[in-house]
């Protein structure tokens, strides 16, 4: 098997397609929402879970079996139905990005287990050889996860944008930005606490501030 090319791909408001109502395409349901695309069920028969974002208008559903022709202009389409002649299909006839359910070889892109956390999104992919593993991989890695991350990620952005606005001088950029996301400041922020991570931070980001006002 060839290797992937890890990448995270931008669906917001882009037209994406599950075949498939079961449990299974629920769940791929969810995570596309959860994206922000904009979804089309294909299924005769639909979990209780998907009508009600139907009837919400959260979701479209078209409401027969999957023909020819369906998902042909469509960003991303994900086969998940239980007739493997349907899923080759539906394949076949995808242009841009297919994924068919445990079926990697029909697929050209396959979906990871993702553990996030605020802006923190970790992803992780045994290539399609065993999706089990990569879900228990993903919860062995929640308990690495610090409390505080999600807040510390939060901090970080704010001040990410004030940097790139011009607050501190540009040569001393790149040097802030690796120091927040530094081993460091990891260890800070797990050792003692947000708290002192932020008052740290702030502070260097303040002092740079300086640095140009009086070079100026």
């Amino acid at each position: 098997m060839s290797s992937y090319y890890p990448a995270f791909v931008k669906i917001k408001e882009k037209e994406c397609v599950v075949v498939g109502g079961g449990r299974i395409a629920e769940r791929k349901v969810f995570a596309l929402l959860e994206a922000g695309a904009s979804v089309t069920v294909i299924s005769d028969t639909i979990t209780t879970r998907l009508l009600k974002l139907s009837q919400k208008g959260l979701i479209k559903h078209i409401q027969r079996h999957y023909q020819s022709g369906d998902v042909k202009d469509c960003f991303l389409v994900i086969a998940a139905t239980n007739d493997e002649q349907i899923n080759k299909q539906i394949a076949e006839e995808s242009r841009f990005l297919i994924n068919v359910v445990d079926n990697p070889r029909l697929s050209n892109f396959i979906v990871p287990a993702v553990l996030r956390e605020g802006d923190l999104t970790i992803a992780i992919s045994t290539g399609g050889v065993s999706p089990a593993l990569a879900r228990t991989i993903k919860n062995d890695l929640k308990n690495y996860i610090h409390k505080d991350i999600k807040r510390y990620l939060k901090l970080l952005k704010d001040l990410r944008y004030k940097v790139f606005q011009g607050l501190i001088p540009f040569r001393l950029r790149n040097r802030f930005l690796m120091f927040t996301g530094s081993v460091e400041m990891l260890d800070i922020l797990k050792q003692r606490g947000y708290k002192k991570a932020r008052d740290l931070v702030v502070r260097r980001f303040k002092s740079l501030q300086k640095k140009d006002i009086q070079q100026t």
